[in-house]
């Protein structure tokens, strides 16, 4: 019987055993990538990446507000964006831009810290 296996980013077929109702590879087990070992580098990146996206839109609902007439009414939100980005979509391309680089950076961030954490 074959089997595909996912092994560094290719999948190959290999031939296995079946043993007490599951698959026992005969080869490879040492260069198999387990995604069990890779699940803390995911959970720190989808938190990294949580933590940025929220921090990014703090910051730039707070720069939105502070940016033109004081607050969030509708012309405070329109005269802050324009203060940012000369026109109103011109800021918002400027918001969203700042809060997916602080997502990805923090994403980033947790892989990296999980990832040296684990060593």
């Amino acid at each position: 019987m074959k089997r595909k296996e996912r092994i560094m980013s290719q999948e190959i077929e290999t031939e296995a055993k079946i043993g007490a109702g599951e698959w026992i590879p005969e080869q490879r087990k040492d260069i198999i990538i387990s995604e069990e070992s890779e699940i803390g580098e995911k959970i720190g990146a989808g938190v990294g990446g949580v933590a940025g996206t929220a921090g990014g839109v703090v910051t730039g609902v707070a720069a939105v507000s502070a940016a033109g007439i004081h607050g969030l009414s509708g012309p405070g939100i329109i005269s802050g964006l324009t203060a940012i980005g000369g026109t109103a979509v011109g800021g918002i391309v400027i918001i969203a831009g700042g809060t997916a680089a602080a997502a990805a950076g923090c994403g980033y961030l947790g892989y990296k810290l999980v990832k040296r954490w684990k060593k």
